[in-house]
């Protein structure tokens, strides 16, 4: 499952992994949040996705 809806003046593009986790992202643009989730979903559907991480972890 997977949605974009806009939130704060920016575009949320809001899906689940393979593994059931769910991730989010935020993009300027409908058209760009579009295009990524388009990305993401073939990725997925490969099995070849794997999430940027943009914060380190307590025990990293």
């Amino acid at each position: 499952m997977a949605c974009i809806r806009k939130r704060r003046g920016k575009w949320v593009l809001d899906y689940y992994d393979q593994f059931g986790k769910r991730h989010w992202e935020t993009c300027s643009s409908k058209k760009e949040a579009e295009e990524r989730l388009a990305e993401v979903l073939l990725e997925i559907r490969a099995g070849t996705f794997s999430p940027a991480r943009g914060t380190m972890l307590f025990k990293d």
